[in-house]
């Protein structure tokens, strides 16, 4: 199929701009579909092209071989072949290429652990969702620097947690996915309706850039794309008090440290999260910043232990479905283990948790995989003790010898302290 479709121009290492328009027939996008053509999904081959600022299978900017063989999956039904509005500037291409951010997480991290390792996210859902919401392209799209995003991820988190706060009415028992109160937040920056589109698609447009280079966007992105419950996010931003609280100047501190989090390890389980931190920050010195990204990459992973707690607690409980938990099972757990939690905030995860499985699995289930309640739960309990392990750390963090003034400054983090008082500001 690809051989078929493969023209003699794409062999050139490259196009300029302005002739982009006439090979327009060979900027190609194919999409695959198992469900009898309700979803599609792009092909794993689909490549990034940073002139034409698409993921396509064939661009005229690149080069390919003269055969390509695609693999397509045993229930396949359906292939989509679609063509690219073209958005390329004949002064500059759509997006620059790429460079190394050196702010909070960085290309390699702190910790000596490449991004790249972590399996990236499907994008295209975040764009087929966006063109589902609306029909403006953007023709030249406006360039966000590293630091505007950041800043407008942080401002996202604090709009989140004040949905939080608020009640779901009892007539509409539906609350949006991440993906669409992200959409959502932006529409609400600005009065005119034309301009929100633009402003959605800009935002969405550098956070394709450098979400592969930085550990923060990096965790938004998956929520966005349903890799991860967005109750990961906001248990995140607790954990970010705790290791903000602790005054770090010796890597015996990470030991005393994860001893109050983790109290449930056994001494075996506490040595193996000694020596995994140990070997995935490598000669890094310790700082918040290095601790913070390994907390990071466990709740990612799903090997955080008090995620891992939770999802034991999950197996133990009586469901009907494998794997999987409806709404009234999950509340009945929830009263079990966690009576003192909010209804309200936990009807909001579970409903937020049910909207992204739905999205994702392009069904009406009603029924939420166990690694999602998992996060939920673990969410919901860190809260509850966040006070009281905020104050064992403060207290920790005045027995420890603080770094001579010559050390470099930590980098801040953003935690949600600093995102709650976001909202107070407001």
């Amino acid at each position: 199929l690809i051989h078929s479709l493969l023209p003699f121009s794409l062999h050139l290492p490259h196009f300029p701009p302005f002739s982009l328009h006439s090979t327009l027939p060979s900027l190609l996008q194919i999409w695959t579909s198992s469900d009898g053509g309700r979803s599609f999904y792009p092909l794993k081959e689909s490549q990034l092209c940073n002139t034409c600022g698409e993921k396509v299978v064939l661009c005229p900017h690149m080069s390919y071989p003269d055969e390509m063989t695609v693999q397509l999956s045993g229930v396949c039904t359906h292939l989509k072949i679609s063509t690219p509005v073209a958005r390329v500037s004949s002064l500059s291409p759509k997006l620059s290429p790429q460079t190394n951010v050196t702010q909070t997480g960085g290309q390699l991290g702190h910790c000596g652990l490449s991004i790249q390792a972590m399996p990236m996210p499907n994008y295209d859902i975040i764009w087929h969702h966006y063109r589902s919401r609306f029909e403006m392209e953007r023709n030249i799209s406006r360039q966000l620097g590293f630091d505007k995003v950041m800043g407008m991820m942080h401002q996202f988190c604090a709009f989140v947690l004040s949905e939080d706060s608020t009640p779901i009415a009892a007539e509409d028992n539906s609350v949006p996915t991440f993906l669409d109160s992200l959409i959502s937040w932006i529409s609400k920056r600005y009065l005119l309706r034309k301009v929100a589109p633009l402003a959605c698609y800009d935002f969405l447009l550098a956070l394709s850039k450098y979400h592969s280079q930085n550990i923060e966007l990096l965790v938004l992105v998956w929520v966005l794309c349903g890799d991860l419950d967005g109750a990961a996010l906001r248990f995140l931003l607790i954990m970010a008090d705790l290791v903000d609280a602790m005054t770090w100047s010796s890597p015996n501190n990470f030991d005393a440290w994860s001893a109050i989090i983790y109290p449930i390890l056994q001494e075996d389980e506490a040595d193996r999260l000694r020596m995994n931190y140990a070997a995935q920050s490598s000669n890094s010195q310790i700082s918040k910043s290095v601790v913070m990204e390994f907390v990071t990459y466990m709740v990612m992973k799903g090997t955080d232990p008090r995620v891992a707690e939770m999802e034991g607690r999950l197996a133990d409980h009586p469901h009907k479905e494998v794997g999987r938990m409806m709404e009234t099972e999950f509340y009945e757990l929830v009263d079990s283990t966690l009576p003192q939690a909010p209804y309200h905030q936990v009807q909001r995860l579970y409903l937020q948790s049910l909207a992204m499985v739905r999205g994702r699995e392009g069904i009406e289930c009603t029924t939420v995989p166990a690694r999602n309640l998992a996060y939920i739960l673990s969410f919901l309990k860190l809260q509850q003790e966040a006070t009281s392990l905020q104050g064992k750390v403060e207290q920790l963090a005045k027995t420890t010898v603080s770094l001579g003034s010559g050390a470099t400054p930590p980098t801040p983090l953003f935690t949600m302290a600093t995102a709650r008082s976001m909202l107070t500001r407001r």
